[in-house]
This record gives structure tokens, sequence and C-alpha cells, in this order.
């Protein structure tokens, strides 16, 4: 009993007949066409299994003997064909497998790992690279990265993730002045700002730090700037706007910060900085510039957002 690869039966060879059997002194010729051999391979192979064989065409031959000798011929030249079509098609799947390293930034790995084996794909989560290696075929190790691009988004920051806020109110001052140097963070800020608002000297007036969660109610804090006359009182809110966050856009619902300062001559004067804005992760912005009398010519409110 003979057994065909993939239940394939060689009679799946087309066969081309020329018109009925020609008997000529017993003998019978039948045209085969074959689908992966050639009629020279065929020729070739199998000319000790008939009289003769006549190349017809590129893939097509004509087998002449006897009947018995022509129908083992034809049974022979089709398994042929088929185990060279089997030969064929593992070529091609192995010239389609291809392996894709991909960086993990957000997500699981390990998590990763198990789900993208569902596509098909061999999967390697490797710690000290930090990247999945997918190997297989194309389709496959396709369908499996794009899944990666859609899973391994940044990581959803919940409302318990605290938000520190660095704030910096710097002094601009048209004349030279005996101020305290600017701190590293803020130097890159403040020369931003020099073309566009070109006093002498800058100096930093008061730095703060408030921390505080996504979601929560608004944060503030209070103090007092000392001067040569009475000291300005400034106080400092921020209200952040979204309950879950990500580092990339930290929305700011509310930030106010207001001045009050009193004179012997004068009275009170007030003075704020109020908006509403969207920072990330590690970033320094100057907020806005307010005119505080007695303090400075101008105050820059300077903020830098972290996660904490």
């Amino acid at each position: 009993m003979m057994h065909f690869r993939n239940a394939r039966p060689y009679f799946a060879l087309v066969l081309l007949l020329a018109g009925p059997a020609l008997p000529t002194c017993g003998q019978i010729s039948k045209d085969v066409k074959t689908t992966v051999l050639s009629a020279q391979e065929v020729q070739n192979r199998f000319l000790e299994w008939v009289d003769e064989i006549t190349v017809l065409g590129e893939r097509t031959v004509r087998l002449t003997g006897d009947r018995d000798q022509v129908l083992k011929a034809m049974g022979a030249v089709a398994l042929a064909d088929e185990g060279a079509q089997a030969q064929q098609d593992d070529a091609d799947r192995g010239r389609s497998n291809v392996t894709r390293l991909l960086k993990v930034r957000h997500a699981s790995p390990e998590a990763l790992e198990r789900l993208l084996r569902f596509f098909g794909p061999v999967v390697y989560w490797d710690p000290t690279l930090q990247v999945l290696a997918m190997s297989g075929r194309q389709s496959d190790v396709n369908a499996a990265a794009d899944a990666l691009a859609e899973l391994d988004a940044p990581e959803v920051m919940t409302a318990e993730r605290d938000v520190v806020f660095d704030v910096h109110l710097v002094g601009g001052h048209f004349d030279e002045q005996d101020v305290r140097s600017l701190p590293p963070a803020v130097r890159g800020a403040v020369d931003t700002i020099r073309e566009t608002f070109p006093f002498e000297t800058y100096g930093l007036l008061e730095s703060l730090t408030l921390r505080t969660t996504a979601g929560g109610d608004k944060a503030s804090v209070t103090g007092h700037i000392q001067t040569e006359g009475l000291p300005t009182r400034y106080r400092f809110e921020v209200e952040i706007g979204d309950g879950h966050l990500i580092p990339e856009r930290i929305r700011l619902r509310r930030l106010h910060l207001e001045f009050r300062s009193s004179h012997e001559n004068t009275g009170f004067d007030e003075s704020a900085i109020s908006t509403k804005l969207t920072t990330s992760d590690g970033k320094t912005v100057v907020v806005g510039k307010a005119g505080i009398r007695g303090v400075a010519d101008a105050v820059f409110l300077i903020l830098t957002t972290r996660l904490g």
C-alpha cells in the first residue's frame, strides 16, 4: 500500500492525454505534465522505465511503452513530483521564517512572553538585554509585533502615584544685585528667557517642594520672601486634572501663585500668576512672570514636575 504526503494522491498530477491510447505493437503513449519537476529531469530519471520519453515542453513529457510500463512510470513520476513539491514547500517555509528583537519598555515582559506565543512564534525574553526575541513565520511574527506595540503602552499611573513639584521663584533685576545663585536645574530655564527679559541680574528668591497625588484635592504651601522692608507673603496652589497619569502627559487643572506685600506708606500690594498647563515627568518650564514691588523688578515662577 502506498501512502501520499498530505493525503494528496499522485493523480493530483495533471495528465494530458494527447488523444486515445495509440496501441502500436502493444505500446501506448501518455502525455504527462508535472508541477515541479522539469521535463528534462523526468527524462533523465525515468528513461529506463519505458521504451521512450519525449520532451514536449518545459514540464510536459510523452511516455511510450507497453501498458504496464507506462502506468508504472506515470505513478513513479507523480510520486517524485509530489516529493519535489513537498521539499519546495519546506524550503519556502524556511525562507519565510524571520527573527525579530523587540524592546519592552512598559509592560511586564513575562506576561507578554506568555501572551505573544498564542500568535504562533517562538518567544524568548532576555532580561540582560531587556528584549523579546520572536522567531517564526513572517505573518506570525508580524502579528505578535503588532500586539506588542499595542500592549506595551506607557504604564498607567494610578491616583496613588505621587507627583512632586519643585517650585523656584527667580527674581529679575535691572541692575547688579548681590543675589543667591541659581541651582543647575533652573539655569537652563533662565537662559531661555534672557533674550526676552534682558535683566542684568537673575537670582533665586525662594525654593519649595510640594508633593501631592493625582485626582486628589488641591495642594498648597505658603511662605514669606524676606526683603529689606516688610516680608512678602506668597501662596502656591496646584491641582492635578487627571485621576490617571502617564509620564508623558501630566495635566494641571489649576496652578496658582499669589503674592501679598505690605508697605508702611502705601498699604498692601497683591500680584498673582494663575494658569493651567500640561507638562511631563522631569520637565522644567517657566510658568509665568509677575511684578512684586520691593522684592524684585520681576518674579518668574519656574516649575519642575517629577513622578515620585
